[in-house]
């Protein structure tokens, strides 16, 4: 699982450069098919690694916590570029504050820190477990599930509804709060873990390869979201429990993986600021951006790796992605 996770935060690196951006239609299509799996596979897993252990119902309000405290920290990190991005637009200062506060809250994300939206989501997801400890795992599913489909619609709705009058009101209300209803599915995901974890989901390797393939063909066809939304849940579902089926060796690298793909995920919208501010952001997407971008963060999460058992290091790397 821990190699699967490396590259899934690879593949969230390059959502975020696009290396083809610039490539005909059927290429960028096929690379939003399969990049989009990636942020799912990371609600699943989270999801899973947390319901897999009877205590959970002790656990998860240290984990909210957990998530906050990460959340908040890496927003302080990025707060600086948050700035800048609120002078880069010519925004007053009022203006700022409620957008950042907007951000913060409703959406996940400011001027480059657009994966923290995972995060929030997470932080989400166990605030209603909490609260849901004493429900049965249907209820607590179904709920979530409820939540997915609301989610999957609203995004929906925003990306292919813009010609219909009918969805105006609903269009406008969500981009002047949470923009679309990723948050929700986020929930949906994080559950569909908890799900596999608790119900021990056992199925053959090869019926879950060939639905997943299935499902990526379908989506790279299928022109309306509502359907690609549908199409992406079983696919990470059947991937996930793919994945999890996988026995391999244990060995310190799957350890140095796991770690690594928490620095590529947190660090990697810094180095692209970088590059896009030495390019003015102008054309800022490209093979080059993502080749450079993962680069720095690769080489960048082995150095800390390689020290975080210091002592005087183990704290800075909890604090950051502990």
């Amino acid at each position: 699982m821990d190699l699967v996770k490396f590259c899934m935060a690879i593949l969230v690196v390059a959502i975020h450069t696009g290396p083809f951006e610039y490539s005909d239609y059927p290429i960028k299509r096929l690379f939003a098919t399969i990049t989009e799996i990636a942020v799912p596979f990371f609600f699943v897993t989270s999801g899973f690694l947390l319901f897999r252990n009877t205590d959970w119902k002790l656990r998860i309000g240290r984990y909210a916590k957990r998530m906050a405290r990460l959340y908040v920290v890496w927003n302080i990190v990025y707060l600086p570029i948050s700035i800048f991005g609120f002078i880069h637009d010519g925004v007053s200062i009022g203006t700022a504050l409620l957008q950042f506060i907007r951000g913060f809250f409703l959406i996940g994300q400011q001027f480059y820190s657009w994966h923290l939206w995972y995060v929030l989501a997470l932080i989400y997801a166990a605030v209603i477990f909490c609260s849901m400890r004493k429900t049965t795992i249907n209820v607590r599913y179904f709920v979530s599930l409820a939540l997915f489909v609301i989610g999957a619609a609203v995004s929906a709705i925003v990306l292919d509804g813009s010609n219909i009058t009918t969805f105006s009101v609903i269009i406008r209300m969500a981009k002047q709060t949470i923009i679309n209803g990723r948050l929700f599915m986020g929930i949906g995901y994080f559950a569909l873990g908890m799900l596999i974890a608790e119900k021990k989901m056992i199925y053959n390797k090869n019926a879950l390869i060939a639905v997943a393939f299935g499902c990526i063909v379908l989506s790279y066809i299928v022109p309306y979201s509502i359907i690609v939304f549908a199409l992406r849940y079983i696919t990470v579902f059947c991937l996930f429990l793919f994945v999890i089926q996988i026995y391999l060796p244990a060995s310190d690298v799957y350890v140095k993986l796991r770690h690594s793909s928490k620095v590529v995920y947190f660090t990697h919208m810094l180095f692209f600021f970088t590059w896009s501010a030495i390019k003015s952001f102008q054309d800022v997407n490209g093979m080059d951006a993502f080749v450079i971008v993962t680069s720095m963060t690769v080489i960048t999460s082995l150095l800390i790796i390689a020290h975080k058992d210091e002592k005087s290091y183990n704290k800075i790397y909890n604090a950051f992605f502990g």
